[in-house]
């Protein structure tokens, strides 16, 4: 859980500073540690095969064919995680997609073609994916409550607070969604 929460603020604060595919990577990864976490907790077996996955070649690839399907359909919260999970899977790996964006437009036909440091098109760019930010972190920490619940003992104010957060993010996504999308279809994208 802190490792995942460590890659959402290293992932949120690289957005913040205009590297969308950087905080695609850490979005992924802290993802992907809810979804080891919900798995673990669904099946506790499973932690020792984690946790033992550094020890050898057997060990790693052991965890490696275990840990596999970690966004099962009967559990709406990973369902909801899976499509940022693939976008950021897709965005991170050397393929035309994930590096396109670097070389668009007039760099690309530039006598010497370069490439843009910050990869944000623009301010509705952003702010979609600080829109998606939120709400993957909000989410993560449904599935993180779900699993903490057993352990914690009364987590009636910190559910409360929880589901008081994702009320006001609903209410501020319903009123930035226009003006993003008014921004992304004044810029064709």
């Amino acid at each position: 859980m802190f490792v995942c929460r460590r890659e959402l603020t290293v992932g949120t604060l690289t957005l913040l500073r205009g590297y969308r595919i950087d905080f695609l990577f850490h979005l992924r990864k802290a993802i992907e540690l809810c979804a080891f976490a919900a798995r673990m907790a669904k099946h506790p077996a499973m932690s020792r095969i984690w946790i033992q996955a550094r020890v050898s070649d057997e060990a790693w690839e052991k965890f490696r064919d275990k840990f596999i399907k970690l966004f099962p359909e009967d559990d709406p919260e990973l369902t909801n995680l899976y499509p940022a999970y693939d976008e950021a899977s897709v965005a991170m790996h050397s393929s035309p997609v994930a590096v396109a964006h670097y070389l668009s437009g007039d760099r690309v036909v530039a006598a010497v073609p370069n490439i843009a440091v910050f990869d944000l098109a623009s301010d509705p760019v952003f702010m979609a994916y600080f829109i998606v930010a939120v709400d993957r972190h909000l989410t993560i920490l449904a599935v993180f409550e779900r699993i903490l619940k057993p352990y914690a003992g009364d987590t009636t104010e910190w559910s409360q607070r929880l589901r008081s957060a994702r009320v006001t993010f609903s209410a501020r996504r319903t009123q930035w969604m226009p003006l993003v999308q008014k921004g992304m279809n004044s810029q064709g994208q």
